[in-house]
C-alpha cells in the first residue's frame, strides 16, 4: 500500500534499447507514479521497492 491506495506497477519500453518499471496508484481517476527504476525484473523491481520507507 502506498497512502491507502493498492499499488500496482508496469514496465514502460520507451526503445529498443530503453524501458523503465514503475510502481503508481490510481484514486479518483488519477495516476500517481511514485517510483521508477531502470530494474525491469519483477521479483528484483518488489524487493527494491520493499526497501524503501515509500509503501505503509
Amino acid at each position: 500500500m502506498y497512502q491507502k491506495h493498492r499499488v500496482l506497477e508496469y514496465k514502460i519500453v520507451v526503445a529498443a534499447d530503453t524501458a523503465f518499471r514503475v510502481a503508481f496508484t490510481v484514486a479518483d481517476n488519477t495516476i500517481t507514479v511514485f517510483f521508477i527504476s531502470d530494474v525491469l525484473i519483477k521479483a528484483h523491481f518488489c524487493k527494491l521497492l520493499a526497501k524503501t520507507d515509500l509503501l505503509d
